[in-house]
C-alpha cells in the first residue's frame, strides 16, 4: 500500500534523476573539451540539491498560508474586535 510510503521517496527519486542526467552532461566533451566544467557542475549539483529540498516545505507552508486565508475569511466577524463597538 502506498498509505505508509514515505513523503521524501518523491523528492529523493526526482534528486537522484537530476543528478544522473546533471553527471552525463559532466561526462560530454565537444572536440576534446568538457562542455561544463567542474565548477559549473559543482554549482548546478548544489542548486538541483538546494531547490529540491526546499520545495517541498515551501510549497506546504505556502498552501497552508492560502488555506489559513480562506479560513479566516470566512469566520463571522468577532463582535469585541469591531471598531466602533462599545465596551
Amino acid at each position: 500500500m502506498l498509505a505508509h510510503a514515505d513523503p521524501l521517496a518523491p523528492v529523493l527519486l526526482a534528486l537522484a534523476i537530476i543528478l544522473a542526467l546533471a553527471d552525463i552532461g559532466a561526462g560530454l566533451t565537444l572536440h576534446g573539451q568538457p562542455v561544463i566544467g567542474p565548477t559549473s557542475f559543482s554549482a548546478v549539483v548544489a542548486m538541483v540539491v538546494g531547490t529540491t529540498m526546499i520545495t517541498p516545505p515551501a510549497l506546504k507552508w505556502s498552501l497552508n498560508r492560502d488555506r489559513r486565508r480562506e479560513v479566516v475569511a470566512a469566520a463571522p466577524p468577532d463582535p469585541a474586535r469591531t471598531e466602533g463597538s462599545l465596551p
